[in-house]
């Protein structure tokens, strides 16, 4: 009873979801298909009076008397106007119910899409999210199906109360007997739709694998090391496994329940021929017209029909509705009471505070230690350091020394897990986080290469700014990736990569230019660089550290790096070992202090010796 009780509520939901991707289709389509559903019922009743004239006019005939032709065939007239009414509304339907459909498709992806991109990003540390995300998103065309299944419900519904009321001319009772011999298959379907439903939520991890076997083999990135390595074999097999088990669940599934529909089926069928059977008695004594026994017949077949088609709907719907409840669970997910979910500022979201320079108490974490979410053990301990306005600092230590996660911190992806960060002596989680991110221009690591022009790939790193020309070319030139577009085919407007028609792919090292001219598109007062010399060759590094100063003039710089190279330019050097900040100071200073960073510059100068 709970589960029918949610399901009413989630249809509520769909409802509104339908009216807001569009009222103009949601009224035009329940208008169109109400003229629609009554035709069927004006069509067998005009069939009636036709059959009543043609037997009364026989009976003329044989008794000498003039036909009333008139009378005889403005019926079919009449009935040619209706069909003509009726087809007419059913193609405007239809076109009508596709677009409602597909607005509605979209307007559900729209409100996924909405609510993927103001989530903090704990949510993406945990398992059950991409789960409930991937559900959300394979199920949106459910908000498609039930938008049309409830147009088809009122439809069905005014049809069969129509064709009712006809019944009820021949009996009180043949619209109960037709109920009653129908009405089990809502239960049927209603169960089966639990099963089916239940059967996708156990499947979800299976799909969810199957889904990543399929981009795997799909994707450019990976296709070298899959045909180097002879992955294709294992991993189309566990693709087939996966997808072959959820298939042979569903057709056992499938199979019991078109048993189980064929055999109430002949059920709702015996109530239909108890309402012939009984018309034809009525017809024989004369208490009712060989019209009303083609009425019956039509009128009965139709019903029964129409029952069986708005239970079984019933049941899809119901079907429908709960996976509904997937869209509608993740668009209701709150960062309330979840794990690394950002903090709640103290002040009201009017009274934020905003950047609008570094003082002299610049950058301070204070004791912060931080563990991802369902993380046993710290990522990061007690650190506490200061980075002081217009410094450049640079970040150094081994692979999984917490260089990355500090970033995401001062960008407040995360919060720590104790300890804080303040920025002009400000707690950070008091400051506008749209205002604070504005002012942090980043080039990171596992940079994203859009599939767009060269333009709109440097004019993304500033929103409010990306057409403005001069502003692009201005950011493309101080990261050296000037030249380079403007020799493509169409210069900025070039597409880049290789997904879409006309794509000229870069190398490495230009995409990382280009990322890095999307990080100066910002006036930002923070500049973070994460391992930017990674993919540049030696003649790209040297020019880029030639203009270093001149490109992080005024600006608070943050570097991430394994080469020294690039970590000598730095003002202050932060050496970090499992989590912990084990020493700092600037290059000749660590040097001279002979510890961890002395050792790992000595070992990189010696590949070069």
């Amino acid at each position: 009873m709970e589960k029918i009780f949610q399901s009413l509520i989630y249809f509520k939901r769909t409802l509104g979801l339908v009216w807001a991707s569009s009222r103009f289709y949601t009224i035009l389509t329940l208008f169109l298909v109400s003229v629609g559903a009554v035709v069927p019922t004006v069509q067998v009743w005009v069939s009636k009076l036709v059959i009543d004239r043609v037997a009364i006019s026989i009976q003329q005939a044989q008794l000498g008397t003039d036909l009333d032709w008139y009378s005889l065939f403005s019926p079919i007239i009449f009935i040619s106007v209706i069909w003509i009414i009726g087809s007419f509304c059913q193609s405007l339907a239809n076109g009508a119910r596709e677009q409602l459909g597909f607005r509605s498709m979209v307007h559900s992806e729209h409100l996924v899409l909405k609510k993927v991109s103001v989530l903090d990003l704990a949510f993406f540390d945990h398992p059950d999210f991409f789960d409930k995300m991937d559900n959300a998103r394979k199920e949106n065309f459910r908000a498609y199906n039930l938008a049309n299944l409830t147009i088809n419900l009122v439809q069905e519904i005014i049809s069969l109360t129509a064709m009712l009321w006809l019944l009820f001319h021949i009996h009180p009772a043949a619209a109960a007997i037709l109920i009653l011999t129908s009405a089990p298959q809502v239960l049927l379907s209603g169960y089966y739709a639990g099963r089916r439903f239940s059967l996708v939520g156990t499947n979800t991890r299976d799909r969810r694998m199957a889904s990543y076997l399929s981009d795997l083999l799909g994707a450019r990135d990976t296709a070298k090391e899959i045909r180097l390595f002879g992955l294709h074999s294992i991993f189309i097999e566990r693709f087939l496994t996966f997808w072959h088990r959820y298939i042979n669940e569903t057709k056992y599934l499938k199979f019991s329940q078109e048993k189980s529909h064929l055999l109430l089926g002949l059920f709702s069928f015996a109530g239909t021929a108890s309402i012939w059977g009984y018309a034809i008695y009525q017809a024989v004594h004369h208490s009712i017209t060989i019209g009303d026994v083609a009425l019956a017949f039509q009128a009965a077949e139709r019903s029964r029909n129409s029952l069986t088609e708005l239970f079984k709907a019933g049941g899809l719907f119901y079907e429908h509705t709960l996976f509904a409840g997937n869209l509608f669970g993740f668009l209701d997910i709150s960062s309330k009471n979840f794990e690394g979910a950002l903090k709640k500022p103290v002040r009201n979201r009017e009274d934020l505070r905003k950047l609008s320079f570094i003082n002299h108490k610049g950058i301070e974490f204070d004791n912060v230690s931080f563990h991802y979410p369902g993380a046993k053990c710290n990522t990061l301990h007690n650190l506490s350091f200061t980075i002081k306005p217009g410094e450049t600092v640079a970040i150094v230590g081994e692979n999984g020394a917490g260089k990355t996660t500090l970033v995401k911190l001062l960008c407040r992806f995360y919060d720590p897990t104790n300890g804080a960060i303040f920025l002009n002596g400000e707690n950070l989680i008091e400051y506008n986080l749209d205002n604070l991110r504005n002012n942090i221009g980043v080039i990171f690591q596992d940079f994203v290469r859009f599939n767009f022009s060269a333009f709109e790939n440097i004019g993304l790193g500033q929103v409010d700014r990306m057409k403005d020309e001069a502003k692009v070319i201005s950011a493309a030139k101080k990261a050296g990736i000037k030249q380079k577009i403007e020799r493509l085919p169409k210069g900025f407007d070039t597409i880049l990569g290789q997904m879409f028609d006309d794509g000229i792919d870069l190398s490495g090292g230009e995409w990382q230019r280009l990322s890095l001219a999307r990080a100066f598109m910002r006036d930002a007062q923070i500049l973070i660089l994460d391992e930017p010399t990674a993919t540049l060759d030696a003649f790209a590094e040297y020019d880029f550290y030639r203009k270093f100063a001149d490109l992080t003039r005024e600006k608070t710089t943050v570097i991430v790096s394994h080469r020294f190279s690039t970590v000598r330019v730095a003002d202050h050097i932060l050496v970090m070992q499992q989590g912990e900040l084990i020493e700092e100071g600037n290059h000749e200073e660590l040097l001279n202090l002979n510890g961890v960073y002395a050792e790992m510059y000595r070992l990189q100068s010696n590949q070069y010796t």
